[in-house]
């Protein structure tokens, strides 16, 4: 019974430094990992069939449309 207890007890305490240094890592790393890339334009469809993307829109407001994406870029 002893055995099993330490057992339990080494363990325990391997799992809570692993936690331990992926909280570092994970704090560390923040500024990198948590910066999304929200594209100024997406594909949606204009003209024609609901089911073909021919278009560009601005992302925040999906009214405003070009076929080309060099122009949304750069109106968005």
């Amino acid at each position: 019974m002893k055995s099993a207890q330490i057992t339990l007890v080494c363990i325990i305490l391997l799992c809570l430094f692993s936690l331990h240094q992926c909280g570092r890592m994970e704090s560390r790393d923040t500024g990198k990992s948590s910066k999304i890339y929200i594209p100024k334009c997406i594909r949606d469809n204009c003209h024609g069939f609901p089911l073909v993307k021919n278009c560009w829109c601005c992302f925040n407001d999906a009214d405003i449309c070009w076929h080309d994406r060099e122009i949304c870029m750069r109106l968005c």
